[in-house]
């Protein structure tokens, strides 16, 4: 038992009570699972490998080294 936790315990039913009112409701149609974030984990890693590799090519071309004639992807 903490100190002057006496004090607190007559109260404990008022604040248990605001409980529920500042925890956030569940919105409908938001359903985050696994499956989904993996996708755009995927998605988002495909697409900043893939911007990487043209600003390293722009750098090369700009520099004077060689780089490709046509597009990978």
């Amino acid at each position: 038992m903490m100190p002057f936790e006496f004090l607190i315990l007559p109260f404990k039913p008022l604040f248990s009570g605001f409980g529920s009112m500042l925890t956030p409701k569940k919105k409908d149609g938001m359903e985050f699972s696994s499956y989904k974030l993996k996708n755009d984990l995927k998605t988002l890693n495909d697409k900043i490998v893939g911007l990487g590799f043209k600003v390293y090519e722009n750098f090369k071309d700009e520099v004077g080294f060689l780089t490709w004639s046509a597009t990978l992807a």
